[in-house]
């Protein structure tokens, strides 16, 4: 089920984004700065981001998901889909992307199909900062 992450604005939002279609994998949560907007939202890492603003996010493109999110005005809004586990305890391939497939993990939401290039064990992605 999604939680909703509402920030007051304006940015910068505190925390940083992988994944993205051209990743073949979802916009991720990183990384969430101590004591900035992100983590007073109680955003967190490995949060699965579904909806920016109203607006799926399970086809944007990474840069296009950091569009979004910067130029929100006033407030932003996040649905993400929570890591059930202890956030100590997100698995690193959920983070970083790592070598092994995130297919068995993905939400119920984007079950089904498997997305095209869901598994890059050469990707050398560096995410941004948002």
């Amino acid at each position: 089920m999604p939680v909703t992450v509402t920030l007051a604005g304006p940015a910068p939002w505190g925390f940083r984004i992988t994944g993205g279609r051209d990743f073949g994998k979802p916009i991720t949560v990183s990384k969430v700065t101590e004591r900035g907007k992100a983590a007073a939202g109680d955003l967190r890492s490995g949060d699965i981001i579904v909806a920016i603003n109203g607006e799926s996010a399970a086809e944007m493109l990474n840069v296009e998901a950091q569009n979004k999110i910067k130029q929100s005005p006033g407030q932003l809004q996040l649905q993400v889909e929570r890591w059930q586990g202890h956030p100590e305890q997100v698995p690193q391939e959920r983070v970083q992307g790592g070598l092994e497939c995130l297919q068995r993990r993905r939400p119920h939401h984007l079950s089904g199909q498997p997305l095209p290039g869901l598994c890059h064990p050469h990707s050398k992605e560096v995410p941004p900062h948002v």
